[in-house]
């Protein structure tokens, strides 16, 4: 038997008021998502509940002449068992770690930190890309005192030395519209930023070929800013870039990453926090080479990690493979005959 009171009712119309973001087309809660918008205290969000009469008298006090949400109290109802379902238990069919009685799947409180997550790397990949006044050693940009530094760097840049190529070969070109394919040279976050107000929100599938971080020295392929922190500083320069990627998604967008055995760990948790748990499709393993690598004395490993995720997991959209004459399987979506990957 299903128990739903008449604010879990009205919580539901405020939260189907944006279509899929909280609640899929089969009706279920995207609990992660929404706690986590309540959390940063989402304008649009935050707006639509209390602008509901019956939400706001039950959920806000005035306190010192001032409106006060009770957001901690508010939370806790979305903890209940599959979004208050047959009884009144948070308990009942959940098992998961927790901290201070919160599930940590449901919390966004628990996210993978490391040295310089609140900075933005640069990193330029060549002696072209370096800054002259700083050289090779960049700066880690701290979000809070280098905002004005931040803000320049990811302010739209000239595209220069463009050309277009097309059957009759190699032109100048001053322009380019949505129907061209852009190759772009250059740093990759500037680049993204600066196509950023043209494409946010447009772009289908982004696939990301990152450089690796590994533990031990590798002479190619490495990353290899920072030696001292070199984990937190890889983690900080993907962070920077995931973050501008989920700005371009469409609404659904998927994102495909490759990465090595030593970051993939870290990169399957930074990219939960950035593109939610519930997203997550699948890690698919790659064995690209019968002869690997012996980078540790104990074994070899001829294998790579493709992280998946969707911008608002559809179920009803299927990845399956598809043989093809050379042995490869590109996952196709069977829904919409189209190539993911």
């Amino acid at each position: 038997m299903q128990i739903e009171t008449k604010i879990m009712k009205q919580v539901k119309n405020v939260l189907r008021q944006f279509g899929t973001k909280y609640i899929t087309e089969g009706g279920a809660l995207k609990r992660s998502t929404v706690i986590s918008d309540l959390d940063k205290y989402d304008h649009d969000l935050m707006t639509a509940l209390l602008s509901n009469q019956l939400i706001h008298d039950e959920y806000t006090e005035i306190i010192a002449n001032t409106e006060v949400f009770k957001l901690n109290q508010f939370i806790n109802m979305f903890e209940y068992k599959e979004f208050w379902e047959d009884s009144f238990t948070k308990y009942a069919n959940r098992i998961g770690l927790a901290s201070d009685n919160k599930f940590i799947s449901d919390s966004s409180d628990v996210v993978l930190n490391f040295p310089y997550k609140d900075t933005v790397l640069k990193a330029g990949m060549d002696k072209e890309d370096a800054d002259p006044d700083v050289g090779a050693d960049e700066p880690f940009l701290n979000e809070t005192l280098a905002h004005s530094e931040i803000s320049e760097l990811f302010e739209p840049k000239v595209l220069v030395n463009v050309k277009r190529y097309d059957k009759s070969g190699k032109h100048d070109a001053i322009s380019f519209d949505d129907q061209d394919n852009l190759i772009i040279k250059g740093n990759n976050i500037i680049a993204l930023y600066s196509i950023a107000n043209r494409y946010a929100g447009k772009v289908k599938l982004i696939y990301l070929d990152p450089p690796y971080y590994f533990d031990k020295t590798k002479p190619s392929d490495a990353f290899l800013y920072n030696s001292n922190f070199k984990l937190s500083a890889w983690l900080t320069f993907m962070k920077n870039r995931l973050e501008i990627c989920k700005k371009l998604l469409t609404e659904q967008g998927v994102i495909v990453i490759s990465t090595g055995e030593d970051g993939q760990a870290y990169l399957k948790l930074l990219m939960d926090e950035v593109f939610g748990h519930n997203n997550f499709v699948e890690t698919f393993l790659w064995r690209n080479t019968d002869n690997a690598d012996s980078i540790s004395k104990k074994s070899r490993s001829g294998v790579e990690y493709l992280h998946s995720y969707e911008m608002n997991k559809d179920l009803s959209v299927k990845w399956i493979g598809k043989n093809s004459e050379n042995g490869d399987a590109p996952l196709l979506n069977k829904v919409k005959s189209k190539m993911l990957v």
